[in-house]
């Protein structure tokens, strides 16, 4: 199972690394690929305690240690162990999608139709850049 397979199964969030590679961006550092059809957690930006706490809980769950540092490390897993695709997501703090409502998709819609009547450049080369920057109450870039 891939890493878009997993972030689609249980609706996480995904970007690009500085390698232009996918992974899921956490709390705790980032799930990744790491070949061979298996998935790693890379753990980082913790404290010590907070690391060997992690790094406890993850090896009695059946994970590998693939690099092990005073506060941050990996493990690598098993994508297709449902168990393990879940403890990884809970103990890295994995972010979740943004699940809009149909109410919200309605008024994101109506916004963009008065945006693209209106004459809204934006609107008319890049729709979907309304319907994003509505969503995070950002400004149009």
């Amino acid at each position: 199972m891939s890493i878009q397979e997993i972030a689609k199964k249980y609706l996480l969030r995904t970007k690009f690394d500085a390698c232009e590679e996918v992974i899921i961006p956490c709390k705790r550092g980032q799930i990744y690929d790491c070949g061979r059809q298996r998935l790693a957690v890379l753990v980082e930006g913790v404290s010590t305690r907070v690391w060997h706490s992690v790094l406890k809980t993850l090896l009695a769950a059946g994970f590998e240690l693939r690099q092990n540092g005073d506060c941050e490390g990996s493990l690598s897993f098993d994508p297709e162990d449902r168990k393990q695709d879940k403890l990884a997501i809970k103990v890295m703090g994995a972010y979740k999608r943004k699940q809009l409502t149909e109410d919200q998709k309605a008024k994101l819609t109506e916004r963009l139709r008065i945006a693209r009547k209106s004459g809204c450049q934006a609107a008319q080369e890049r729709p979907f850049a309304v319907l994003e920057s509505s969503a995070t109450g950002g400004a149009l870039p």
